[in-house]
């Protein structure tokens, strides 16, 4: 008995085929009596940094789309993005954002690079990914739900609350609170109080010309240079090691009646 076998072979324009695609834009907003940045962002990489003798606002957004074709990218874009930057009395407002996210049947992210004027104040609502801010003359105030978190050279209050990620904040000039939820925490060269909450995370903090405040569910604790008081309420669990404060340390849960 013969047995024939037949292959079929169907060729598909590649065009058919899901790949992944990116569209750049860019923004911008003249500076008048503006004294707030307001950022709300999706997914994606966000950062902000300031410019000497900057007059405007500019922003360069990057959207990458996975699971679509060239083709789609404009019907995604209209269905699924808004990205705007206007004005609002006093305040300046970023917003990048999906819309209609229960009808995308693709992952995508919006990754922005914000150059702004040094003594514009930073207000930022984050939704996932890598936050970057350095260079500000005027304070900064960040909630973020995942992602890590890198703060460098600022000259005013910072003001951080974090639901998860590694934080790095470097050179502040100002006082600085953190509330974060879990990943490892690392601060350096600060002139002004310090307060931390810290759910879980390795901890260190190295070079703080004001007092310090701690309150610590788990994770190691390492602090060096300290000019003032330092006080930690709750040290959790973890190893805790303290070297050159000048002022009084008072430690209230690790080992104390």
């Amino acid at each position: 008995m013969r047995i024939n076998v037949f292959c079929l072979v169907i060729l598909l324009p590649l065009a058919a085929y899901a790949e992944s695609v990116e569209h750049t834009q860019h923004l911008q907003l003249a500076i008048s009596d503006q004294k707030v940045l307001q950022i709300t962002c999706a997914a994606g990489y966000l950062e902000v940094y300031g410019v000497d003798g900057a007059d405007r606002i500019k922003v360069t957004a990057s959207v990458q789309i996975n699971a679509i074709t060239q083709d789609d990218l404009a019907d995604f874009l209209e269905r699924h993005v808004l990205l705007t930057l206007k004005q609002d009395g006093r305040k300046a407002l970023l917003k990048s954002v999906f819309k209609n996210q229960k009808t995308m049947t693709a992952d995508a992210k919006i990754n922005l690079t914000v150059a702004i004027p040094k003594n514009l104040r930073v207000q930022i609502d984050d939704g996932s990914g890598r936050i970057d801010v350095s260079d500000l003359d005027a304070a900064l105030d960040i909630q973020d739900d995942s992602g890590s978190i890198h703060i460098r050279d600022i000259q005013g209050k910072v003001t951080v609350e974090d639901g998860s990620g590694k934080i790095n904040i470097t050179d502040i000039r100002g006082n600085l609170d953190v509330k974060d939820g879990s990943g490892s925490m690392q601060i350096e060269q600060v002139r002004g109080d310090v307060r931390l909450v810290d759910g879980s995370g390795q901890m260190t903090l190295k070079d703080i010309d004001g007092n310090l405040a701690i309150r610590d569910g788990s994770g190691a604790i390492e602090i060096i240079n300290v000019t003032h008081n330092v006080m930690i309420k709750e040290a959790g669990s973890g190893k805790l090691e303290i070297d050159g404060v000048k002022g009084r340390v008072t430690i209230w849960g690790f080992g104390n009646p």
